[in-house]
């Protein structure tokens, strides 16, 4: 319990105990485990960023402004790419959202009927959703 509290920064462990452990803890190449880490505080400090292609240079500027903000926040962008098809970008959003982002960034696909399952399955998670478009 100590060595963790120590590498956490807790103020409860002795300064000389905490940079003490720091120091070995850094010498053995030690990185903390973020899947373990967002267990205990139920965050996963990740925004996903789902759009039709990366490759599509109208998204540059938006892909570099939501990553700068989120690194920012101490957050990460998880990237996907629907390639402009309906069944992809719903097994994309259900595969974010089993990874519990906090976020989600969608440019949605193109449908003539403008109706979509998934995004009433979104409004009901109530995960906070920017739509891009």
């Amino acid at each position: 319990m100590t060595v963790s509290k120590a590498l956490r920064d807790e103020p409860d462990i002795a300064k000389a105990t905490r940079t003490r452990i720091r120091a070995i803890a850094d010498q053995a190449g030690y990185l903390p485990n973020h899947a373990a880490r967002g267990l205990r505080t139920r965050s996963t400090s990740q925004f996903a960023l789902i759009i039709s292609a990366l490759t599509n240079p109208l998204y540059t500027r938006v892909i570099m402004a939501v990553e700068e903000q989120a690194h920012e926040m101490g957050y990460e962008i998880l990237f996907a790419q629907t390639l402009n098809n309906t069944e992809r970008e719903e097994r994309i959003i259900r595969r974010m959202l089993a990874r519990q982002v906090e976020g989600l960034f969608i440019r949605p696909v193109y449908r003539p009927n403008n109706t979509a399952v998934i995004y009433d399955e979104l409004l009901k998670c109530g995960i906070p959703t920017v739509i891009l478009g």
